[in-house]
């Protein structure tokens, strides 16, 4: 008996092809659907000031410190006379300012002749540091300890200063300072020693002036539980050190010189400054927004002093956040009104003090990660160690997400000199432009703040993506 087959009819092997390619292209554009956009179009900034940076922007090729400098050229015409350069940035603990930074530091040192590098940490520490990198001695680790900026990438800007300085054949060496308003115990020492110099018999009755500011020298903030009565007594017997000195001016400076009375009137200043940080009255003021704007006057003035009197200050670099190097501010300390106080910030001093002698720098960028503290909406801190925590893209109508359209990944931009026109009113704004500190919460308002970013900034150096710094404690 014969069994037939049922008939059957195949499909030819290229319509099977043409099906299989057609099932992957499918997919493809639903998986690439199912993508967020990387280069979201801002709503409201016009085509003619986005060709207007694309056009004036200058891609940063590396961030390798160790490469060629040669893609940064055009940040030094961008210098051009500036004799104080401010460095921002829109969050402390971010690898890539951080290695950036160390890149424009180079090429202010080695092609500008730049001889000072100053951050925003206290001035006694500033006068460690220094001593480090000027000799080699003692432990830079140990001398940082767990402070804001203790990540590897800043040690590593500080050993490449000691390297450079350790280079005989640079015989033009770079100086650190801390510019913040805390001293440290090396001020206390150094007027002691002063003291015991030129005037012997004073050491004792004007050093014990300082008993309630000591116990703060080491950054350790326990003034702030006193009284309001000690805190503003401990200041008043600082001023009485500072106008002791002031007084015997003319002796001392017989005894010793004007350079170390300078310096020693300098050390004297900066316990006052010690001091005052902790004094704000919690009924007159809640926000604490004296003591601030106190630390922003100060800060001013110790820049001012390394500019003028201390070596290598003729030409120096700032590191600080965004907000101090900036010259446009016009709020402080309450996140849920960030506009309705007046403050003004060490930028703004700085330029009408030097006019364009500064160079305001600043930092921003579109999404990543970074090292933070986390806060409640209230800005109240809910943890007492860092965390990396991940930044999402801003607002669509916010600078930073006008500046990321272009699609370059990183690049240098000259905020100066733009014509009347679309692009004026856009760096006027004022628009949201988004800044952490060292802490982050949920709460995204708290971090955008409605300003104008021309006002603000001479250079705006922007990333697409940022990562955290490593930090060495936490």
């Amino acid at each position: 008996m014969i069994i037939k087959k049922p008939h059957t009819r195949s499909l030819p092997v290229t319509q099977i092809y043409v099906w299989i390619s057609l099932l992957l292209c499918i997919s493809i554009l639903l998986a690439s659907c199912s993508q967020a956009p990387t280069k979201p179009a801002p709503t409201f900034a016009p085509n003619s000031v986005l060709a207007w940076i694309h056009q004036r922007a200058i891609p940063i090729q590396t961030l390798d410190p160790n490469a060629s400098l040669d893609d940064l050229n055009g940040f030094q015409s961008i210098v051009g006379n500036a004799s104080i350069v401010g460095l921002g940035e829109a969050s402390h603990s971010v690898h890539e300012f951080s290695v950036m930074k160390q890149r424009l530091l180079e090429l202010l040192v080695q092609r500008m002749g730049f001889t000072m590098f100053a951050m925003e940490v206290e001035w006694g520490l500033g006068e460690q540091v220094n001593h480090y990198v000027m000799t080699g001695e003692g432990n830079l680790r140990q001398i940082v300890g767990a402070r804001f900026f203790d990540v590897q990438e800043i040690l590593d800007v500080i050993d490449w200063i000691r390297s450079y300085n350790a280079d005989p054949q640079h015989t033009q060496k770079v100086h650190f300072a801390g510019f913040h308003t805390q001293g440290g115990k090396n001020d206390y020492d150094a007027i002691q020693q002063y003291l015991q110099t030129v005037d012997p018999q004073h050491v004792d009755s004007e050093m014990s002036l300082y008993s309630g500011v000591l116990p703060e020298l080491e950054y350790a903030p326990s003034a702030s539980s006193q009284s309001l009565a000690q805190q503003r007594q401990d200041v008043a017997q600082a001023q009485q050190v500072y106008n002791f000195l002031k007084a015997h001016q003319a002796a001392y400076i017989a005894r010793s010189s004007p350079q170390a009375f300078t310096q020693v009137l300098q050390e004297a200043q900066v316990l006052i400054e010690t001091a005052q940080w902790w004094v704000h009255d919690p009924v007159d003021d809640p926000l604490a927004i004296k003591a601030f704007q106190q630390r922003d006057n100060n800060m001013t003035e110790n820049v001012e002093w390394l500019h003028e009197y201390a070596p290598g200050g003729a030409k120096m670099v700032l590191w600080a956040h965004d907000w101090h190097i900036g010259m446009w501010g016009r709020w402080c300390c309450d996140p849920h009104n960030r506009v309705g106080e007046p403050y003004t910030w060490m930028g703004q001093y700085l330029r009408q003090r030097y006019g364009d002698q500064y160079l305001a720098v600043g930092f921003g960028f579109y999404q990543g990660s970074m090292n933070a503290f986390l806060v409640d909406a209230n800005g109240n801190t809910i943890s007492d160690r860092r965390q990396v925590v991940t930044i999402g893209p801003p607002d669509p109508q916010s600078y930073n997400a006008t500046l990321n359209a272009v699609g370059i990944p990183q690049y240098i931009l000259d905020l100066r000199h733009a014509s009347a026109g679309s692009v004026s009113q856009w760096l006027s704004g004022p628009h949201q432009f988004r800044v952490f500190d060292n802490n982050y919460s949920t709460d995204q308002n708290m971090f955008y703040t409605p300003l104008s970013l021309g006002e603000w900034f001479d250079v705006m150096i922007f990333f697409q993506k940022v990562s955290p710094a490593k930090l060495l404690f936490n």
